[in-house]
């Protein structure tokens, strides 16, 4: 298996929402906030300060399977630290 990331995309974030929804243990815990979750996601993609990351699986075939969305941090901006 080898896995990788890159820059989370806007496409990435249903897929995202998805995969916690159909998580055995996160399922529970964030059932009612799934749409403040999605909601946040969105919100961190579209800042330029937090750097947000989509991790992948790379299939044998050549595709990548989504694992989810991580690596959400605050960058460093120029001129603003």
């Amino acid at each position: 298996m080898a896995f990788r990331y890159r820059s989370l995309l806007w496409e990435d974030i249903p897929a995202c929402i998805r995969i916690l929804a159909e998580h055995p243990i996160l399922a529970s815990r964030f059932r009612t906030t799934a749409n403040l979750v999605e909601s946040a996601l969105a919100s961190a993609w579209t800042l330029d300060s937090v750097m947000s990351k989509a991790f992948e699986e790379r299939l044998p075939d050549g595709h990548a399977r989504l694992l989810g969305a991580g690596g959400l941090r605050e960058r460093r901006l120029p001129g603003l630290s």
